[in-house]
């Protein structure tokens, strides 16, 4: 995975508890996948010494994300 944003939030499915069924009648248990979320710094509103995710009126937000994936 490719990102501009310098953070990435990560999420194992550690809540999930086969509620859930996906494709297939799958049904998602408990670490069944995973999430990459890509992102700014976690608790920047709260740190001044981080890059500011502020978003004012006018400005533009603007962010690229790219998965790769090769078949061997």
């Amino acid at each position: 995975m490719f990102s501009t944003e310098p953070g990435l939030q990560f999420y194992s499915g550690g809540f999930l508890n086969g509620s859930l069924t996906g494709k297939d009648s799958i049904v998602y248990n408990r670490f069944f996948g995973f999430c990459l979320e890509p992102q700014l710094y976690p608790d920047s509103p709260n740190k001044p010494n981080f890059p500011s995710v502020i978003l004012r009126p006018g400005e533009k937000y603007h962010h690229v994300m790219e998965y790769r994936f090769e078949v061997e």
